[in-house]
């Protein structure tokens, strides 16, 4: 189960801040500071991007927008593999071009 403490903790491990998760999650930054400091719900949506950041383990994150991330991560559902997954198939496609 995510946690506010274990977002944190990510957060910290990855070299994240706040800001960078409201973006990700298209929320403003004083949302995340709420969910992180007050332990309010965090919305259903906002909660599986959190998830799906959490458990992609993708160090190229950074420089995908919230479109993006959102086009890949719906690709990836409807073919029901990870997003991690579904970028290394494409950059393996792109490399053999």
């Amino acid at each position: 189960m995510i946690t506010a403490e274990s977002i944190r903790t990510w957060l910290k491990e990855q070299g994240k801040d706040r800001a960078w998760l409201a973006s990700m999650c298209n929320v403003s930054k004083p949302t995340v500071d709420g969910w992180l400091s007050a332990e309010r719900t965090i919305a259903k949506p906002s909660l599986r991007i959190i998830e799906q950041l959490m458990n992609a383990g993708i160090t190229i994150l950074p420089s995908l927008d919230l479109v993006t991330w959102t086009k890949l991560s719906e690709k990836a559902a409807r073919r029901r593999i990870t997003v991690e997954a579904l970028i290394e198939e494409i950059l393996r496609k792109e490399a053999q071009s």
